[in-house]
């Protein structure tokens, strides 16, 4: 019997090590007794010069070089156009929105169509307020065969958003320009 308690209080000590905080409400500390970093409180860069490699979750992550580019496949300047369809999957697999960095005029529709059930749809930074929903369920199926969600761009802006299952994947702005 002496034994086996031994063995279950050397199970426990090392738990110890491993608390989530302290009962006084401060923050958990490393195995070292170190605290852990804390996160910057500074405001985020929204702007579209941002571009895609900060580590903000909130910055738009499409330069404006990739909106003012020709009208393409990926996006670019489509001021001359008043629909664009953006396309994404309809299973579970991520894939980038396609066109994800577009520029549009004001009245232009945006076309959302794919599966929001599995790539829930919500505006991220940029202007506000923003014409883009959070769309966490399948709207009707329209003339793509795809749930298509139709947003009308009614004021000039800059607009972000990405799925909220995969932000780092799948993610977008929409230029509204007079």
């Amino acid at each position: 019997m002496r034994r086996l308690s031994f063995a279950l209080a050397s199970l426990v000590v090392p738990l110890a090590l491993y608390a989530c905080g302290d009962d006084d409400g401060s923050p958990p500390t490393s195995n070292d007794g170190a605290a852990p970093a804390q996160e910057s409180s500074a405001a985020p860069d929204t702007s579209v010069d941002a571009g895609r490699d900060q580590g903000s979750p909130d910055a738009l992550r499409c330069t404006q070089a990739e909106l003012d580019a020709p009208c393409g496949d990926g996006g670019g300047d489509c001021t001359a156009s008043a629909r664009i369809e953006v396309l994404f999957p309809l299973g579970a697999a991520p894939a980038q929105y396609e066109p994800s960095c577009v520029k549009v005029k004001v009245g232009a529709v945006i076309n959302f169509a794919g599966s929001f059930f599995q790539h829930p749809l919500e505006p991220l930074g940029g202007d506000t307020p923003t014409p883009i929903p959070l769309q966490e369920t399948d709207p009707p199926v329209g003339a793509s065969g795809r749930p298509e969600l139709a947003l009308t761009m009614s004021s000039a802006g800059t607009f972000g958003y990405q799925c909220v299952f995969h932000p780092t994947t799948m993610f977008g702005v929409i230029q509204v320009v007079p």
